[in-house]
């Protein structure tokens, strides 16, 4: 079921969107192989805990930390690898998401895409649409932080217009990397080495 965010943009009003994942397998499908006993019935995989004596059913997440000591904790605070604590950002879902940001063209292509999802409501959001229609004849796109859930690491999220549609591309800027030679190589040329005369005389 998709998720709803709601969308503030000042100069025209509120949205209730939901948010539809794209991915290759809803475009071209995708192949699947069940597992069934000698007798026909279906199997499923399921994991089984640290201690080897309980089983997790299928879907079910099970997270458990221990210290140094090797002991259970519960309490956990989220830190980077020196052990600065980090910030963690709610999820999107949880307030309304104001739409104040924007970037160029020449930015959107510096983003790794990881997620792609359209835009769908019940009511008309044609205002933004042709809002965001509006931007991109500037060179402009209009942003927003994306946290599907609890993160230290939230995306960015671009909204791009694409005729009558809304679609949300999910990434992170990373600034191209160009490789070149630090140093100055030395052009060698080698001399071709003169063949050497045949005496026919010595025969």
């Amino acid at each position: 079921m998709a998720r709803k965010i709601k969308l503030v943009l000042q100069e025209i009003g509120n949205f209730e969107l939901s948010l539809v994942r794209i991915t290759t397998e809803s475009i071209y499908g995708k192949r699947f192989t069940e597992k069934r006993s000698l007798n026909g019935e279906t199997l499923s995989q399921i994991s089984v805990s640290l201690d080897d004596f309980h089983f997790l059913t299928p879907k079910s997440v099970n997270l458990i930390y221990m210290d140094d000591d090797l002991l259970y904790t519960s309490e956990v605070v989220p830190t980077d690898k020196e052990g600065n604590k980090l910030t963690i950002i709610e999820d999107m879902f949880k307030s309304e998401i104001l739409l104040d940001k924007v970037i160029t063209i020449d930015e959107f292509f510096t983003y790794n895409i990881s997620k792609t999802y359209i835009l769908e409501s019940d009511s008309d959001f044609n205002q933004l649409i042709e809002y965001c229609n509006n931007l991109l004849s500037q060179n402009k796109l209009l942003v927003f932080t994306y946290a599907y859930r609890k993160t230290a690491y939230p995306e960015t999220a671009i909204l791009v217009p694409q005729g009558s549609n809304l679609f949300v591309e999910v990434g992170n800027s990373f600034q191209p990397l160009w490789c070149k030679l630090n140093v100055n190589l030395p052009i060698s040329s080698e001399e071709e080495e003169e063949e050497e005369e045949i005496d026919f005389s010595q025969f």
